[in-house]
């Protein structure tokens, strides 16, 4: 079977991801994601964030 038919879009970054595509440190991440109204999924222990939620957060913060 061809590796590339399991290649399935994204839909969540972890923590570490999105403070890279934020560019801030992971405990600054961290601390936005205890904001409210900050977009996160808790998954047991593990917290992620909704990559399609994380435009449109940015996206009202941005209008400001």
């Amino acid at each position: 079977m061809d590796s590339a038919a399991f290649d399935l879009p994204r839909k969540i970054y972890s923590v570490a991801e999105a403070a890279k595509v934020l560019g801030i440190s992971r405990p600054k991440m961290y601390q936005v994601c205890q904001s409210a109204g900050f977009p996160t999924v808790r998954l047991g222990a593990r917290i992620v964030i909704p990559i399609v939620e994380l435009d449109r957060w940015l996206s009202e913060q941005a209008k400001r």
